[in-house]
């Protein structure tokens, strides 16, 4: 029950923090769930998670889906907040590109750290496929943070206005006048 208490925390606080910024980062926290659950579900057998309380389907807790919103919304506004320190504009592709790859994998890389060396949150069961091993992290997962930074990210770049609950109440109103 712990993790869920802090996730609930952390959520609370990052819908504050965007709050506070005037910025919405719900589009990114709704794509950040729902790329969480289509990873847990097709990774399932790659993690084993110990600590938490509710579970959505065998081994997946309900926390993870909502850290993976978390996640992929923090990655979002931090990257945001370094183009505006450089004053790179979000039409420069190719600076926000990096930017968001720069940020999801080395926030990436220390957050899987955190989660399987530190907190002990899950582990990694023996399987072939996950060799090698840096710093007790499969070099497969730091790979795949720097896919994240490159297409979830462009995705969530992309698409996080249709995300936002005003964008959806405006198309909602636009198709119950017809």
């Amino acid at each position: 029950m712990f993790w869920e208490i802090i996730t609930f925390i952390f959520i609370f606080g990052f819908l504050l923090l965007g709050w506070k910024l005037r910025t919405s980062y719900m589009g990114e926290f709704f794509i950040g769930c729902l790329y969480g659950l289509i990873w847990e579900f097709s990774a399932e057998s790659l993690f084993d998670y110990t600590g938490f309380t509710i579970y959505l389907w065998k081994d997946i807790p309900l926390v993870i889906i909502l850290i993976w919103g978390i996640t992929i919304g923090g990655f979002a506004l931090i990257s945001d907040y370094f183009q505006k320190n450089h004053k790179i504009s979000k039409n420069n592709k190719k600076n926000c590109l990096f930017y968001d790859v720069l940020t999801a994998s080395s926030i990436g890389f220390f957050l899987e750290y955190l989660g399987s060396q530190v907190f002990g949150i899950w582990s990694y069961p023996t399987n072939i496929y996950l060799r090698p091993i840096i710093l007790g992290i499969p070099l497969i997962w730091i790979l795949g943070w720097i896919f994240i930074g490159i297409f979830v990210m462009a995705f969530v770049r992309r698409y996080q206005k249709f995300f936002e609950i005003k964008y959806l109440e405006k198309i909602i109103k636009k198709y119950k006048r017809k």
